[in-house]
């Protein structure tokens, strides 16, 4: 099944709410045979910013119900994240680094994160 990125240039963008100075983030990327660092932009959730670098990321609903960009996201430093919307992790999955793509939100200007989807 092929996914279409939604056409609002927008989507995933929640930066009205992040100073529009604030550094990027940097997320180390490990899917399949690809590992990347990327540039995540303060106020653009995981996902967008996967596939704004060219990255063919998983993912289905864009909603936080399905699952399909689940991940595992590994702070350094303190840095932290949280989630805008989630109905399908439950603690014990947050407890060990899992989030939703989707809905993943750096809250760690120029934060370093790694981000692996072999689990």
């Amino acid at each position: 099944m092929t996914n279409s990125i939604p056409d609002d240039n927008s989507a995933g963008d929640d930066s009205a709410a992040t100073p529009s100075d604030a550094e990027p983030s940097t997320a180390h990327v490990f899917m399949e045979d690809t590992e990347e660092d990327i540039e995540w932009p303060a106020g653009k959730r995981l996902l967008y910013a996967m596939l704004d670098a060219g990255l063919d990321a998983p993912y289905g609903c864009t909603e936080g119900e399905c699952g399909a960009c689940q991940c595992v996201v590994e702070p350094h430093n303190n840095a932290t994240t949280h989630m805008v919307h989630n109905n399908v992790l439950d603690e014990y999955d947050i407890a060990d680094d899992m989030t939703l793509a989707c809905q993943t939100l750096s809250d760690t200007p120029g934060g370093k994160f790694d981000v692996s989807y072999d689990f």
